[in-house]
């Protein structure tokens, strides 16, 4: 059953939008369209310059409304009942986005790890061999972790060990 969006929702929604970072809002845009354009120029974003967050990704003020038009008309869709396009995006689709959303290339190994970690698929029980020195988490009560600690252990277990600062005692 689906719901109209109230003139509240719209408006909450038309706030969000206004403000929010046109990188990540593009990756929105594919997931809950399906369509990979926004991924394609004249949409890719610059890569971000120093530590900023890069909320215009560079683009230019017609670019970054028509961007933000569009994921508004996701959003109220969506509201509305329309489902999104890609729910579980695959390793190789989410390494694209992540390249495009950061204006860089990301390694494919991070695919993986990132469907992982926002849950798309179950993380990895393989079984690895505790580095010295390292706290041996594997008797740990997980159930007690956060997710943090879970996607860390994780990154162990896919080689990405400076992803994974874990001390036994934040569990």
């Amino acid at each position: 059953m689906s719901t109209s969006p109230s003139p509240t929702d719209s408006e909450q929604f038309a706030a969000a939008v206004a403000v929010a970072n046109l990188p990540t809002l593009l990756m929105v845009l594919v997931q809950m369209t399906g369509e990979t354009r926004w991924l394609q120029p004249p949409y890719r974003p610059s890569r971000a310059v120093g530590l900023g967050d890069n909320d215009n990704g560079g683009l230019p003020p017609e670019i970054q409304a028509e961007v933000r038009a569009a994921a508004l008309a996701a959003l109220i869709a969506w509201r509305a009942g329309r489902p999104v396009a890609i729910a579980a995006p695959t390793p190789e689709m989410l390494v694209e986005m992540l390249s495009v959303s950061m204006g860089e290339e990301v390694p494919a190994e991070y695919g993986r790890f990132t469907e992982e970690l926002f849950g798309y698929r179950p993380l990895s029980e393989r079984a690895m061999a505790v580095p010295e020195g390292f706290p041996d988490l594997t008797n740990h009560d997980v159930e007690r972790c956060s997710k943090l600690t879970d996607a860390a252990m994780a990154a162990v277990a896919e080689g990405f060990p400076r992803f994974a600062n874990v001390n036994a005692r934040d569990c």
